[in-house]
C-alpha cells in the first residue's frame, strides 16, 4: 500500500458510517470521538476511519499541516517518525536537555543516561549538556514549588461553530514542562534563544497553552544558551565540559537567560493579556476544516518548496519517503498505538541512577 494517499478503498464522507466501516474488523482499535488506530504491524491511525472522523490537534501538528499535507499526513495519520539518532545534533542535545530538566524536577519516569543510548549522542554534545546541568545545580536556581511535571490539558471546540455533536468535537492537546494553578514554564535549549523570547514568533505554541486552560495567567520562559565552545586541540571530553562549566559559571547570565543574582532566578515572564487568543483559536477552528476537508477527499498533496528547506537551511525529515515511496527500517519507525487513550494515564516512576 502506498504511504503516500488513503487507499482506494477507503470510504468517502457519504458513503458509510464508521460503525458500519470498522465494525467487522479484527485490527480495529477504537478511540473516543476521533479517529481509530490500527493493530496492524507498520500502521497508526485506522486509514478507513481517517477519511472522517475527526484527529485530535496540538501546536505540533498544525505546524506539520501549515508545513506541508503530506507531511501532516504522514506523521500523524500513518505515525512516522525519524528513528531518534538521526536527528542532527541540535535536536539531540534539546532532548538530552528535557530529559535533565524532567529528572531535577522529580520526574523519575526518565533517564538521561538512555537518552544518550537511543540518540546515540555524541560525546561532546553530552559534554555540553553536562556542564549546563553541572551548573544548574550547583548554582542552586530557585523555581516555585507546588507544580504538575508535564500535564495534559484538553480543550475543546466545535469544528462547524454550531449544532454541538461529540463526533464534530475538535480536541486541542496542549502539554506543559511545569504547570502551576494560574501558570506554566516551558524549558528550552538553543544556540539562538532569541528566537524564544519574541512573542510574535512564539504566539502558536504559548498561546495554545493559555487558550487550553483559561485559568493560566502568566508564563515562564526558562531558556538556555547551548555553549558555543569548541573542543581544543589535544581536550579529551572531561577536559572540554570542564572548560564549560567553568565559563558557565564565570558568566551565568550568558547561559541561563534572564538571570538574576540577588533572587537567583532565571527566565522571562509573559501574560496571557499579551497574545491573541481568538486569534489563535480562529486559526485552529480554520485549520481543523480544512484537515477534515483533506480527509474526506485525500488532500495530502506535497509542498515542494519545503523539501529542502523545512527551516532554515535543514531539509524535510521525510524527503526519503517522499521521493521513493519507501519507509527505511533504518531511518523510521512507526508510532506504537497508545496504551490508553487518556493521555494523562502514565505509568509510576521508578527510581534509577542519573550519571549525566
Amino acid at each position: 500500500m502506498s504511504l503516500l494517499s488513503c487507499p482506494e478503498q477507503a470510504p468517502t464522507f457519504s458513503s458509510k458510517t464508521p460503525n458500519e466501516l470498522t465494525v467487522d474488523c479484527k485490527y480495529y482499535s477504537v478511540a473516543k470521538n476521533e479517529a481509530g488506530y490500527c493493530k496492524r504491524p507498520g500502521y497508526y491511525r485506522c486509514l478507513a476511519d481517517a477519511c472522517i472522523k475527526i484527529i485530535p490537534l496540538s501546536h505540533s501538528s498544525i505546524q506539520d499541516y501549515l508545513t506541508c499535507h503530506q507531511l501532516y499526513y504522514l506523521k500523524n495519520i500513518r505515525g512516522i517518525r525519524p528513528i531518534s539518532s538521526t536527528y542532527g545534533p541540535a535536536l539531540k542535545m534539546g532532548a538530552l536537555w528535557d530529559r535533565c530538566m524532567q529528572y531535577a524536577f522529580g520526574d523519575l519516569r526518565v533517564n538521561p543516561n538512555q537518552t544518550i543510548e537511543e540518540y546515540e549522542i555524541d560525546e561532546d554534545s553530552v559534554a555540553k549538556v553536562r556542564a549546563l546541568y553541572k551548573a544548574y545545580k550547583d548554582l542552586g536556581l530557585v523555581h516555585e514549588p507546588n507544580f504538575q511535571m508535564q500535564p495534559v490539558c484538553n480543550y475543546k471546540f466545535n469544528i462547524y461553530d454550531h449544532e454541538v455533536k461529540e463526533e464534530a468535537l475538535v480536541n486541542v492537546i496542549a502539554k506543559y514542562d511545569r504547570k502551576y494553578e494560574d501558570g506554566f514554564v516551558e524549558n528550552k535549549l538553543s544556540s539562538r534563544p532569541e528566537s524564544y523570547l519574541d512573542i510574535f514568533f512564539m504566539s502558536s505554541q504559548i498561546g495554545t497553552y493559555f487558550m487550553a486552560d483559561e485559568k493560566l495567567e502568566w508564563c515562564i520562559m526558562e531558556v538556555v544558551r547551548s555553549p558555543e565552545l569548541r573542543v581544543g586541540k589535544n581536550e579529551d571530553a572531561g577536559m572540554f565540559e570542564t572548560r564549560i562549566y567553568d565559563d558557565i559559571m564565570a558568566r551565568p547570565g550568558r547561559y541561563f537567560i534572564g538571570y538574576d543574582r540577588k533572587t537567583n532566578t532565571y527566565g522571562k515572564k509573559y501574560y496571557r493579556n499579551e497574545f491573541d487568543l481568538v486569534g489563535i483559536k480562529s486559526r485552529y477552528l480554520h485549520i481543523a476544516r480544512e484537515i477534515h476537508h483533506c480527509q474526506m477527499f485525500d488532500g495530502w498533496y506535497k509542498n515542494d518548496r519545503a523539501c529542502n528547506n523545512m527551516l532554515p537551511g535543514i531539509p524535510c525529515p521525510m524527503l526519503g519517503i517522499c521521493r521513493y515511496n519507501i519507509m527505511s527500517e533504518g531511518q523510521y519507525k512507526v508510532e506504537s498505538i497508545p496504551a490508553s487513550i487518556d493521555p494523562g494515564v502514565a505509568p509510576p516512576p521508578v527510581q534509577q541512577e542519573l550519571n549525566v
